[in-house]
């Protein structure tokens, strides 16, 4: 019966162009997408494949949805696939080599192309503070995947957790603990949660902080992190699990290659065949392009694709990021922020806030 079903899979194939393993055409440019996060998924799904043929180099062969990966620990995480007619390639980058045009893996194994997209996103920036690299970090599955365990281990004994920071990732990830019954703190440096957020927003999800038990201390900067306490500005507190979410950065070996710096159509500069999108060029108005969230990402992958799509055109305009609204899950509600705005909407909603914005 199996066998049967062969033909069928091979039409399938053939009406829709879904062929993961068909080799590159020589007719046609080769691009190399690094990452598969919100920019590079976008840059794929909306580039002409006729066109270009088009090789993602990823740590894992699935679209990697770093605002979901928040609630993985509950509720696991889903699988998503790459776009179709991409090949992906499961590995990681070590070194760009951009007067060859080559890329080096970390297997050792040089890849050419002749486009080189860059959407490698960030990573946890601990601004330097002693002990930091020693918390729980939250930017890959595998980051989630210990602090799911983690979660397991003891059974129903109530856990206790310290989160550094009290941006949007760390607040919601502050709701999803307490949601699993832990005792939680929320640190944060400054003198209030959600920096860029309206006062009204902040006001109510200060109110669900208290409702849901979390102990939010502001106002209380991190300066070392020990083995069993946590030294801060106002004094220390005892350390049992803790978890950074305080700031990102861009990797190491994009800023010391500069390529983190690009041009108004997202083209590193002095390469003509590179280009960077998401988090690695993400930054304030007038350095950057854009806060580092996924709505921006999104936006540049779409960007860069529509550029390849024109062949370079001189006429195309430069990148600009409109926000279209701020997003944030808590225990219960969705509140989004719009045109200065602030609307709670039921949870159940979020999946219809996600297709529609991204």
């Amino acid at each position: 019966m199996f066998r049967a079903l062969i033909p069928l899979a091979t039409e399938f194939e053939r009406l829709w162009g879904y062929n993961r393993a068909a080799p590159p055409s020589e007719k046609k440019p080769n691009v190399l997408v690094v990452g598969y996060g919100w920019a590079g998924r976008a840059f794929c799904e909306n580039i002409d494949k006729s066109k270009y043929d088009v090789n993602v180099i990823s740590p894992t062969p699935n679209f990697l949805n770093t605002p979901k990966l928040v609630q993985f620990p509950r509720i696991g995480y889903p699988r998503n696939l790459l776009a179709y007619n991409v090949v992906p390639v499961t590995g990681m980058l070590t070194e760009v080599v951009p007067i060859e045009k080559k890329i080096l893996m970390k297997t050792g194994i040089y890849r050419p192309y002749d486009y080189l997209v860059l959407a490698v996103g960030s990573v946890p920036n601990t601004f330097g503070i002693k002990g930091a690299e020693t918390c729980h970090f939250l930017k890959t599955l595998h980051d989630f995947g210990e602090l799911k365990q983690l979660m397991r281990i003891g059974g129903n004994e109530k856990k206790s957790f310290e989160v550094i920071g009290a941006g949007p990732t760390g607040v919601e990830v502050a709701f999803e603990l307490a949601e699993s019954g832990s005792r939680v703190k929320l640190v944060e440096a400054g003198a209030d949660i959600l920096g860029g957020w309206s006062e009204v927003t902040r006001q109510c999800i200060r109110k669900e902080l208290k409702e849901a038990g979390i102990e939010l201390l502001v106002g209380c900067a991190v300066k070392e992190i020990g083995a069993d306490v946590i030294y801060t500005s106002t004094g220390s507190l005892v350390r049992n699990n803790t978890i950074w979410t305080s700031g990102v950065k861009a990797p190491d070996f994009v800023s010391r290659g500069g390529f983190n710096k690009v041009g108004p159509q997202l083209q590193v500069a002095n390469m003509n065949s590179v280009f960077a999108i998401g988090d690695i060029v993400a930054g304030p108005p007038g350095k950057g392009h854009g806060p580092p969230t996924a709505q921006n990402a999104v936006q540049q992958g779409k960007f860069l694709a529509s550029y390849f799509n024109n062949d370079f055109a001189a006429e195309h305009p430069p990148y600009k990021y409109n926000e279209f609204c701020k997003i944030l899950h808590t225990k219960d509600s969705i509140y989004v922020e719009y045109d200065g705005t602030t609307f709670i909407m039921p949870k159940m909603f979020g999946w219809i806030l996600d297709k529609f914005i991204y």
